[in-house]
């Protein structure tokens, strides 16, 4: 087995530090609406940010209302162990998978993220803030490395074997 080149290495730090900083920053902003009113009316009750790790520890509830967006993260680590391995070709698969379902989170603008166990409060998003751009930015850069690892790969085996 082949250690991975620097190139590798620094961009899988970089991979982590996206990952890293998107839980700490803020990720979605939501706007709040309560079913407490007269026949259960929808009446707006303010607005909530939430943070990428809030976002990632209720996301586990995701795949039972029908969003699978937290499954990213495992596709992420398994693709970033591919690329270690220089398996780049179930790497870009398992990355794209994960693009697919990241974008998934913006179903939560027409389906309700249930703020708690009654249904009284629904919030829906608005916008993806900066935790979620780090967010998706750390599997499109994984993504793009994962490209970038099968082409020179393909090229150096190209021209060890002139045909």
């Amino acid at each position: 087995m082949r250690l991975p080149t620097f190139r590798t290495t620094l961009a899988l730090i970089g991979v982590t530090a996206l990952f890293a900083l998107s839980l700490q920053q803020p990720a979605i902003l939501f706007r709040r609406m309560s079913t407490a009113g007269p026949r259960n009316a929808m009446i707006p009750a303010g607005y909530v940010v939430k943070t990428g790790k809030q976002m990632a520890l209720g996301g586990l509830l995701g795949p039972l209302l029908g969003n699978f967006a937290v499954l990213a993260n495992p596709l992420l680590l398994v693709g970033c162990i591919l690329i270690l391995f220089r398996r780049t070709g179930e790497a870009i698969l398992c990355l794209a998978l994960a693009v697919i379902f990241a974008l998934q989170t913006f179903q939560l603008r027409v389906q309700p993220y249930h703020e708690d166990e009654g249904g009284v409060f629904l919030s829906y998003m608005i916008h993806p803030l900066t935790g979620w751009y780090c967010w998706f930015g750390s599997i499109l850069l994984a993504l793009t490395l994962a490209c970038v690892q099968q082409w020179s790969d393909h090229r150096t085996a190209g021209d060890q074997n002139p045909g």
